[in-house]
């Protein structure tokens, strides 16, 4: 294989990983859109009073008790319960009474995001 045939056998890769990261993420970004609508029509049926609206998030897992599956999705506060709708899988609600606490950190479960804050909530069963 000379070094002409390399280059375009390297470079068919790329254009082939290009496109499909391309449509990845334009899939990601719509089913992120469709989500924040479907649970903004969620809340407003719903007579919640609404503290922090829907906004695209990542469910990191949880440590117990919860799904451990990870993935991208919008989560939304009420005053009675953490709203989180994942991109695939079922909703995760948790109602406000079950938290007993909450922190802010840049590490959970052995993941670190660049920096970005994970919001962790410290359920009373555990």
């Amino acid at each position: 294989m000379g070094v002409g045939e390399v280059v375009l056998l390297v470079g068919g890769i790329l254009l082939v990983n290009l496109v499909l990261w391309v449509l990845v993420l334009s899939w990601v970004k719509k089913r992120t859109l469709a989500a924040l609508g479907t649970l903004a029509g969620e809340l407003a049926s719903s007579n919640e009073r609404v503290i922090r609206p829907p906004e695209a998030a990542t469910y990191r897992g949880a440590s117990a008790g919860r799904s451990k599956v990870k993935g991208n999705g919008v989560a939304a506060l009420t005053e009675a319960r953490v709203l989180f709708r994942p991109l695939i899988g079922r909703p995760i609600d948790v109602p406000r009474a079950d938290i007993a606490s909450l922190r802010e950190d840049k590490w959970f479960l052995r993941s670190y995001t660049g920096g970005r804050t994970h919001t962790i909530l410290k359920l009373k069963d555990g």
